[in-house]
C-alpha cells in the first residue's frame, strides 16, 4: 500500500460490526479511498467466507474509482467482528 500512495497522507479507521452478519454501510460510506488496506478481523466461529465477500463488495462498490483495493482476513480474539482500514483518501 506504501508504494502506490502518492501523498503518504494514509487514514487508518477501525471499524466495528454491529452486527456481526451486517457490513457496517453507514461507517464505510464516510471514506471514500484512492488506494486502500483493508483486513476483516473476527473469531474463528463468526469469520465467514461470506462476510468477507460481502465487505469487499461493498468497498467495491463505494470505492469504485479506486486505484488499488486489497482486502484480506484473519481470525482475531475480538467478541465481534471489525473492519481496518489503511489508505490514501481520494483527492
Amino acid at each position: 500500500i506504501l508504494k502506490v500512495c502518492e501523498s503518504r497522507n494514509l487514514v487508518l479507521e477501525i471499524i466495528p460490526y454491529e452486527d456481526s452478519l451486517e457490513v457496517p454501510w453507514e461507517y464505510l460510506k464516510n471514506f471514500r479511498f484512492r488506494n486502500l488496506f483493508a483486513v476483516l478481523m473476527a473469531r474463528n466461529k463468526l469469520l465467514t467466507l461470506q462476510m468477507y465477500a460481502d465487505l469487499g463488495n461493498a468497498i467495491e462498490e463505494i470505492n469504485f474509482d479506486a486505484n488499488y483495493i486489497n482486502v484480506r482476513a484473519t481470525h482475531h480474539m475480538q467478541s465481534h467482528p471489525v473492519v481496518m482500514l489503511l489508505g490514501e483518501l481520494e483527492a
